[in-house]
């Protein structure tokens, strides 16, 4: 067991989770959350799903690539629905490649 991986266990998915192999997931819910550090905090739609504890925060790509795989914006209707999370090297912070994660639809 890697101590200090669990010890840094979040409530969020991170890139590196996709890494090895792309995942699928059955969407649970989907609603705005506050996250990040005091003083820093914003609120952000956040994707829960039933297979893990973690979320997803979705950014606009996410959301319209989302959008996209469901045929609506209307988060209502992607709950049940599955889809897959990879790992996309190409996904650029801030002027540089990255990596993060990207959604497709399941297989």
């Amino acid at each position: 067991m890697n101590y200090m991986n669990s010890a840094l266990f979040s409530s969020f998915f991170k890139a590196e989770d996709f890494k090895e192999a792309p995942r699928v997931f059955t969407v649970a819910s989907v609603a705005p959350q506050t996250i990040g550090p005091e003083g820093r905090q914003e609120e952000k739609l956040v994707l829960k799903v039933e297979e893990d504890e973690r979320g997803i925060t979705l950014n606009k790509t996410r959301y319209q690539d989302l959008g996209e795989i469901f045929g609506s914006l209307d988060t209502d209707e992607w709950i049940g629905k599955k889809v897959k999370l990879i790992f996309d090297p190409s996904i650029k912070f801030g002027g540089r490649k990255v990596g993060g994660i990207a959604c497709q639809p399941a297989e």
